[in-house]
């Protein structure tokens, strides 16, 4: 019977897997030239291609183009794995992408259609063991982030918040604590933010809570206000006034309830519901019956009269909430 690697040899094979990823991304990094803030080049062709060059054919697997060749097609890339948000910033057009190793900031000309890297604005909170900023959102003077958009066994989400006229003011709260053994953080929805009540939300659907987060917006420190136990991948919609804000989640259950929930979310074996929750507390006012999935990523769409649309993969539901009946 084989024995089991040493503690020397599994460090060393966790060191080379480290090294060759970073080789990869090094690959990755120099294809092609840059035009206007695009990545133009081709990572992609035949074995004579490659020239043994293997760094470059898994550049083109971590970039996600296609095999044709140069000559066949042309592939555009940015850095950016997620959406990104757009503002006017000191006059001009700011686009702010959150990228592996956090957010990065560029600027749009209109008149020289031309897009180009704010060099001075860089920053990198990413711990290590974190993975992708999920889509930038704007409260006020800074740009806030959720890490572990692609998921981590090793570290724990957090919300980071970076001045726009000042990268080096850059604050960072974990409000779910550290990671525990065995557990799964995936962050993939943006960070909700209220500028009206200097409030951020956070949603791990890995650890299974949603945090309210108080910022103060002159200074940027952050401190976790309150947290439930709530299952969701879905965006955070606020509705109602300033205050009496109220925040639609989602709500997964799983159907097999020692299912672990990264195995239970990519078979669908779960079913989910829409709760309405106080914004200020996390207080739970109300909530639907459980319906099939919600669409991963998908966001709880408020409509007139107080209805809302549930999207799922085979339609909407259109809940609305009713005053409590009175029994006899």
């Amino acid at each position: 019977m084989p024995k089991s690697p040493s503690p020397e040899a599994k460090a060393a094979l966790g060191e080379g897997v480290k090294a060759a990823f970073a080789k990869i991304a090094a690959a990755a990094d120099g294809v092609g030239t840059t035009v206007n803030g695009w990545q133009i080049g081709s990572a992609a062709g035949s074995r004579d291609f490659y020239d043994g060059n293997w760094a470059l054919r898994a550049a083109a697997a971590k970039l996600g183009i296609y095999g044709n060749s140069e000559a066949e097609a042309v592939y555009p890339f940015t850095p950016a794995t997620v959406p990104h948000v757009i503002t006017m910033f000191e006059g001009r057009i700011a686009i702010y992408f959150g990228v592996n190793s956090g957010p990065l900031r560029y600027f749009w000309d209109p008149q020289a259609k031309k897009l180009s890297q704010d060099t001075s604005w860089v920053v990198k909170p990413m711990k290590e063991g974190q993975t992708t900023s999920d889509p930038p959102s704007i409260l006020g003077d800074w740009i806030v982030l959720q890490t572990n958009g692609l998921g981590s066994e090793t570290v724990a989400s957090s919300i980071v918040a970076v001045h726009q006229k000042d990268p080096t003011r850059t604050k960072v709260i974990f409000p779910f604590g550290e990671l525990k053994k065995g557990e799964w953080s995936w962050a993939p929805p943006k960070p909700q933010t209220d500028p009206e009540n200097s409030m951020i939300y956070s949603a791990d659907m890995g650890v299974g809570k949603v945090a309210g987060i108080k910022i103060d917006q002159a200074t940027g420190e952050m401190k976790t206000a309150w947290v439930v136990d709530d299952t969701t991948n879905a965006f955070q919609p606020l509705i109602g006034p300033k205050d009496k804000r109220v925040m639609l989640l989602s709500n997964a259950k799983k159907n097999i309830e020692k299912e672990p929930i990264k195995l239970a979310l990519f078979t669908g074996n779960y079913k989910e519901q829409v709760t309405w929750r106080d914004a200020a507390t996390g207080r739970l006012i109300a909530g639907s019956d459980f319906f099939e999935p919600l669409s991963i990523g998908a966001l709880i769409t408020p409509g007139f009269g107080g209805r809302v649309y549930f999207p799922t993969n085979k339609g909407f539901v259109v809940l609305q909430v009713m005053p409590a009946i009175k029994r006899p």
